[in-house]
């Protein structure tokens, strides 16, 4: 969110024909930003999906008509942050979505950060 200086994370769910979105920073306020920025991806993706020819190829579960926007949802309960570590946020939330887990409502912020400064070292080491 460029206006707010903040990482958000957005998955798109074909299964679900809907963008999550996972935000660190969490109030109306905030959501209201959340989907401004999100919402023309909402339209723009389902459009661009069907001039590929998207559609032809893959069912469509839920027999929405393929212009139909995805519908967003700002997905709640995420553990806050206190600081400006929103890009480690982003990095912790989108490792739990890859292994399946779900997102505690409390992490532990300073363990993730020296884990990838651990696996930013040893890359950096091997390279």
């Amino acid at each position: 969110l460029s206006d707010k200086w903040n990482w958000i994370l957005a998955r798109l769910s074909f299964k679900d024909l809907r963008i999550y979105v996972y935000d660190s920073m969490s109030g109306v306020r905030q959501n209201s930003a959340v989907l401004r920025s999100v919402e023309p991806y909402s339209v723009l993706l389902p459009y661009f999906l069907h001039r590929i020819g998207f559609w032809d190829t893959k069912e469509n579960p839920m027999g929405i008509p393929a212009n139909d926007p995805f519908d967003i949802h700002v997905v709640d309960g995420l553990p806050t942050q206190d600081n400006t570590d929103c890009g480690v946020y982003v990095a912790a939330f989108a490792e739990y979505i890859i292994q399946g887990s779900s997102i505690p409502k409390a992490i532990d912020i300073d363990g993730i950060r020296y884990r990838y400064r651990i696996f930013l070292w040893d890359y950096g080491v091997k390279k």
